[in-house]
């Protein structure tokens, strides 16, 4: 069978509201099914990582983060089978942080997105690495504040 390498960069925006963390999470559209994750996607062109990750935050949503945390990078990796091709997955997130309240959804790519509490966030995305993922930013935070 044959291994094609694939990468993506993607945001996971943040935000401090009323004293708690909340997390902005996507229902994205894949090629035959939905499901809860974080903004991310391709590079085009000449592409900066960043650069591909702030792209795909603000295309999938309008959301434009005030920081971006670039010391500390989030990654997950996997793989899968698309059309008798395996894929050898690695997506790299940033932390955004965002200040605003208004978003707006790519509807190509995203059925629903909500901003929501790190509990919240952890029963709606759909695969266990993203809720690993979510702990990771969790205790990131938690050792920032500390």
């Amino acid at each position: 069978m044959e291994t094609v390498k694939d990468y993506s960069y993607g945001v996971v925006p943040i935000r401090k509201k009323d004293g708690v963390w909340q997390v902005f999470v996507v229902h994205q559209i894949a090629r035959a099914d939905t499901y809860w994750t974080f903004p991310k996607g391709h590079a085009e062109a000449e592409e900066t990582h960043q650069q591909t990750a702030l792209r795909e935050l603000y295309e999938e949503t309008g959301l434009v983060p005030s920081t971006l945390e670039t010391d500390r990078v989030f990654e997950h990796a996997y793989t899968f089978t698309h059309q008798g091709t395996l894929i050898d997955k690695k997506v790299t997130y940033y932390l955004g942080q965002v200040t605003q309240d208004t978003y707006s959804l790519q509807a190509e790519e995203v059925v629903a997105a909500q901003w929501c509490t790190f509990a919240q966030a952890r029963v709606l995305l759909t695969y266990n690495l993203a809720k690993e993922l979510l702990d990771e930013v969790e205790l990131f935070l938690k050792e920032q504040e500390a």
